[in-house]
């Protein structure tokens, strides 16, 4: 359980390729109860691409790994997410999805903005 938490992150300069999963994954509330955690990220000069699922994934409350880890059963977790000029490439989209529980808020600039290539 964590409550109350306040991150502040800048994820830059890293290269994800072939995941099985998520190539990058923002999420303010983890597995199980978690409540009111408040995460603000920048993302930026990345490459991921040619993930299984999502090449680049921003959601407020984390959706869980079936038989492996629950998802995000807290409320008030909020993701503000700044990533601009992000390439992501492959067949994979990048969506941006929130919960009830769980709110994803000021994603800009995210998507697919060179097939092929992230970065």
């Amino acid at each position: 359980m964590a409550n109350n938490n306040e991150v502040t992150a800048v994820v830059t300069d890293n290269t994800v390729t072939g995941t099985v999963g998520e190539g990058l994954l923002l999420s303010a509330g983890g597995s199980g109860v978690a409540n009111t955690n408040s995460v603000e990220v920048t993302v930026k000069k990345n490459t991921v691409c040619d993930s299984a699922a999502t090449d680049i994934h921003a959601i407020g409350g984390f959706l869980g790994i079936p038989f492996l880890l629950p998802p995000n059963q807290g409320t008030g977790n909020s993701l503000d997410a700044a990533v601009p000029g992000q390439l992501a490439g492959g067949s994979s989209s990048v969506p941006t999805e929130s919960r009830e529980e769980s709110e994803v808020v000021d994603l800009q600039g995210v998507g697919r903005t060179d097939a092929g290539a992230a970065s």
